[in-house]
């Protein structure tokens, strides 16, 4: 890995040190920092994620199928990854619909 400090670092390597950084919070809750568990999943989202990923009315069951892939009972970082790749991902789809509509 590159020898840089916070200083300079590119817009998008920020971005993944502070999405890395928020993972690591988040999972640190529980003294377990390598996984968000169920608990810890369920905060994340309704905290950081409410207006991309909760549906009305989604439970917390619904929540953790959506994002537990591997049904293991806690997220682990990949999962995190994917998940926040793919609202990216749905998100740039939904701007350039909004776009074309224009």
């Amino acid at each position: 890995m590159c020898e840089k400090t916070d200083t300079n670092l590119t817009k998008l390597e920020k971005c993944m040190a502070d999405l890395i950084a928020i993972f690591n919070e988040e999972a640190s809750k529980d003294g377990d920092k390598s996984t968000l568990s169920r608990e810890e999943a369920i905060h994340f989202v309704r905290k950081e994620l409410h207006c991309f990923l909760q549906e009305q009315g989604a439970s917390d069951d619904d929540i953790m199928k959506f994002i537990d892939t591997n049904a293991s009972g806690n997220v682990d970082f990949q999962e995190y990854c994917v998940l926040l790749g793919g609202l990216a991902s749905s998100l740039r789809e939904d701007l350039l619909k909004m776009r074309r509509k224009k």
